[in-house]
């Protein structure tokens, strides 16, 4: 009997999730349609002109609409497994500097420091580059959104037994303890109205979290109001790893 009632929960967890994930989908891409719909239509009537200024308005929302689609079928394919992995020895340290870089550029109105912290003698791992910079570009980036001019976002690696483990952690407004459980589902966002405002689509965490999963670990956050948020995982040493492949 109580084998069969968690079972009934479960069941009745997953026909609520896959309702609020039908939802949270159509809304999502509602939204620019509908915006896109409105400036077409107004520009058929006469009352917008086909300036640069309403262009730029429609193809900002129809670049949003395409990041979306193809988050999902990225996060679509990484839970399924349909993705292959193309693992190789390689060190942290470029990828790091190269995604701090990038943000940098692409969010130098924020005014926070960014800051890493990586040994010499830090083992390479064995992963996949491009799905480590989707990850770590993630996570900076949402560490920068969320924390105010004059904070700090910082990259630290540590040796850790057979692995190595990454934190980002920021000095931002912190994460409410009620909101951690569910960080990683899809759409769920902490503050939606700002996350949309930055073109946050609230799919990149779940996908951060299906890709160290499929290189074996955990993407865990902790998080203390007013003082900032601190995510970590871990991934492979090469060594390691190759001598579990080759016993």
């Amino acid at each position: 009997a109580a084998a069969f009632n968690r079972m009934s929960q479960e069941l009745e967890h997953l026909e609520a999730s896959r309702r609020d994930l039908v939802a949270n989908v159509s809304h999502e891409l509602k939204t620019p349609i509908t915006a896109i719909r409105a400036h077409l239509e107004n520009l058929l009537d006469g009352v917008e002109q086909p300036d640069p200024q309403t262009l730029q308005v429609m193809l900002t929302q129809s670049e949003r609409l395409g990041r979306l689609v193809e988050q999902l079928l990225d996060l679509s394919k990484l839970e399924s497994g349909e993705v292959a992995l193309h693992r190789e020895e390689m060190p942290l340290a470029p990828v790091v500097s190269q995604v701090m870089s990038e943000i940098d550029v692409a969010r130098s109105d924020r005014g926070v420091h960014l800051a890493q912290d990586l040994p010499a003698d830090l083992p390479p791992v064995d992963a996949d580059r491009e799905r480590v910079h989707q990850v770590l570009f993630n996570l900076v980036d949402n560490a920068v959104r969320f924390t105010p001019s004059g904070g700090e976002v910082r990259v630290q690696a540590r040796r850790n037994d057979g692995s190595v483990r990454i934190s980002v952690a920021d000095t931002g407004m912190g994460i409410p303890p009620e909101h951690l459980p569910r960080l990683f589902e899809r759409f769920y966002r902490v503050d939606s109205a700002r996350a949309r405002e930055d073109g946050g689509t609230g799919i990149g965490l779940a996908i951060a979290r299906s890709v160290v999963e499929a290189h074996g670990g955990h993407l865990d956050a902790s998080s203390e109001l007013g003082k900032g948020s601190v995510f970590t995982f871990d991934l492979p040493i090469a060594t390691a790893a190759k001598n579990r492949r080759d016993p």
